[in-house]
C-alpha cells in the first residue's frame, strides 16, 4: 500500500490535499471521472465536491451550507431540544435553551405568579411578597397606624399612640393625668392630685380653710369653724338657745318654752315631747325611739339609711357594705374581684384550671390538657399569656414513647429547624417539660417524633 501525505495550509482558506508518494501530483494526470457531477475519486473511494457553485462552505468537508451556525462549526443538537448547540446556552438541557432567571436543569416556575422565579422567591406561596420582610412571607409589611412599627409587630396595629395594650387596652390612655394610677382604675383619670372623688368630687381639693374636719367644698360657713351650716342664724351667728330646747332664739316660736320651739303641731304650752331627741316630736315622729330617723325610710327604724361604700346601694340591702364594686358576696366574697380569666363562667376563686375555659378541675389528664389525652395527641401551655420572668410550663400527652420524642420552643412562624430550645420525652407519652424564661415576644411550642422534625402539634403563646 502507497504512503499518503496531508497538507495543510494555514493561511487563507484551510485546502486538504491528498497524493499518493512517488505519484504525480498534477491533478491534471488523475483520473477524472465522467460523472455530470464533476467529482474527484480517490484513492479511498470517497468523492469530494469541489463546485464552488454549490457549496456555501467550500472549505468545510462537513457542510455545503452554513446552517444556524456557520462554516466550520457543525450544527449538532446534544440534548435534541432544536436549538443547535452553537446558539443553545443549555446544550445539554432539552428543556432550555437559555439559561433564563434559574439557570441550566432549573425549571423557571414562578409557582405564585408574582413575576418573580421561585427558585430566587424568598416565598414562592405567596403572590405579594418576593422575600419574609419583617413579617412573614404571609403578613404583609403594614403599618396601619403610622406609628414606625410594623402591625405584627404590635398589640395595638389601629393605636398610633400606642404599641401595647399596657393597663388599660388598646384605645385608651394608661395614666393621662400623670398621677401614677391607671386612668382605667380610678376614679379621677383628669385630675393629677386624686383618684377617687372623695366628699368635693375630682377637679376639686378637700380643702378645709376653717380647721373644722368638713372640707370647704361641702361646709355651708368654710369661715366658721364653729359651724358647717348656716343653721338657724346664718354663719357667723351662733345659735344661742336661752331655754335649751335645741331651737335658736333668733328663730325660736317659743324661746322660752324649753319645750318647744315653735307651736308645732301640738302648739305652744303643749309639750312636744321627742323621746328620742330628733327635733320631731312624738305625735308627728315615724320613730320616736330613732333619733337619726323620723319615718321608716328604706332599711325601717333603728337602722340608718347610710350608704358606706358610696355605690348607690343603702347597707341595709347592700351584701357588701364596705365593697363600693360588688352589692353581694357573689362567688369570691366581698372584697374580692369575680375575675374569670378564662370566661368559662367559673370566676377564678373557685376554678381549679384558670386559664383552661374547658375546665374547673385538672381532673386526669390536668388543665388545659383534654380529658381524652390517652387517645389524641397534642402540646399545650399551662397558660397562654407568660410573663418575662416566668419558666414555661408545656403539656403533652399522646406521644409513642419513643426515647427521643421532643418538644422544642420557637418565634412564632420560624421554620422547624430554627429551634430555640428543645426538651426530649425519654419515652413518656404525656406529661408536662418546664423551660427557662424567655424575653417578651410571640412563641410556639411544638411537639415532634424520635429526633426528626416529623411535627405532630403545636401551640402558640406569649411573653410580655
Amino acid at each position: 500500500m502507497k504512503s499518503r501525505v496531508i497538507l495543510i495550509l494555514a493561511l487563507g482558506p484551510v485546502l486538504l490535499l491528498s497524493c499518493n508518494v512517488g505519484e504525480s501530483t498534477n491533478y491534471n494526470d488523475r483520473p477524472r471521472s465522467t460523472d455530470s457531477d464533476d467529482t474527484v475519486s480517490g484513492d479511498d473511494d470517497t468523492e469530494t465536491e469541489i463546485d464552488t457553485g454549490k457549496d456555501r462552505c467550500p472549505t468545510d468537508p462537513h457542510k455545503t451550507a452554513a446552517g444556524k451556525c456557520g462554516c466550520g462549526i457543525p450544527d449538532d443538537d446534544g440534548d435534541e431540544d432544536g436549538t443547535p448547540d452553537c446558539v443553545d446556552e443549555c446544550p445539554t438541557d432539552p428543556n432550555k435553551s437559555t439559561r433564563g432567571g434559574c439557570g441550566c436543569h432549573n425549571p423557571d416556575l414562578d409557582g405564585d405568579k408574582d413575576g418573580t422565579v421561585d427558585c430566587v422567591d424568598q416565598c414562592p406561596l405567596s403572590p405579594g411578597k418576593a422575600e419574609p420582610g419583617f413579617c412573614g412571607c404571609d403578613t404583609p409589611d403594614v403599618d396601619a397606624d403610622s406609628d414606625g412599627v410594623w402591625d405584627c409587630q404590635e398589640e395595638c396595629p389601629a393605636d398610633p399612640f400606642k404599641i401595647l395594650k399596657g393597663e388599660c387596652g388598646c384605645g385608651h390612655v394608661d395614666d393621662g393625668d400623670g398621677d401614677l394610677a391607671w386612668d382605667c382604675q380610678e376614679q379621677c383619670p383628669k385630675d393629677p392630685n386624686k383618684t377617687a372623688p372623695g366628699l368635693c368630687g375630682c377637679g376639686t381639693a378637700e380643702v378645709d380653710v376653717d380647721g373644722d374636719g368638713t372640707p370647704d367644698c361641702v361646709d355651708e360657713c368654710p369661715g366658721d369653724a364653729a359651724k358647717m351650716a348656716p343653721g338657724q342664724c346664718g354663719c357667723g351667728n351662733p345659735d344661742t338657745d336661752t331655754d335649751g330646747d335645741g331651737t335658736a332664739n333668733c328663730v325660736d316660736g317659743c324661746p322660752n318654752d324649753s319645750g318647744k320651739a315653735a307651736p308645732g303641731q301640738c302648739g305652744c304650752g303643749n309639750l312636744d315631747t321627742d323621746a328620742d331627741f330628733d327635733g320631731t316630736a312624738n305625735c308627728l315622729d315615724g320613730c320616736p325611739l330613732d333619733p337619726y330617723k323620723i319615718s321608716g325610710g328604706v332599711c325601717g327604724c333603728g337602722h340608718a339609711d347610710n350608704d358606706a361604700d358610696h355605690d348607690g346601694t343603702l347597707d341595709c340591702h347592700d351584701g357588701c357594705p364596705n365593697d363600693p364594686n360588688k352589692v353581694a358576696p357573689g362567688g369570691c366574697g366581698c372584697g374580692n374581684v369575680d375575675v374569670d380569666s378564662d370566661l368559662d363562667g367559673t370566676p377564678d376563686c373557685t376554678d381549679g384550671c384558670l386559664w383552661d375555659p374547658a375546665k374547673v378541675e385538672p381532673g386526669l389528664c390536668g388543665c388545659r390538657v383534654p380529658e381524652n389525652c390517652a387517645t389524641t395527641t397534642g402540646v399545650s401551655t399551662s397558660k397562654p399569656v407568660f410573663g418575662v420572668n416566668e419558666s414555661i410550663v408545656v403539656n403533652f400527652w399522646g406521644l409513642p414513647g419513643n426515647d427521643l420524642d421532643w418538644v422544642g420552643l420557637y418565634l412564632a412562624g420560624a421554620i422547624d429547624k430554627n429551634y430555640l430550645v428543645y426538651i426530649y420525652s425519654h419515652k413518656q407519652t404525656k406529661g408536662t417539660m418546664t423551660f427557662a424564661k424567655r424575653s417578651a415576644g410571640n412563641y410556639e411550642a411544638r411537639m415532634f417524633l424520635d429526633d426528626e422534625y416529623i411535627r405532630v402539634a403545636t401551640v402558640s403563646f406569649t411573653i410580655k
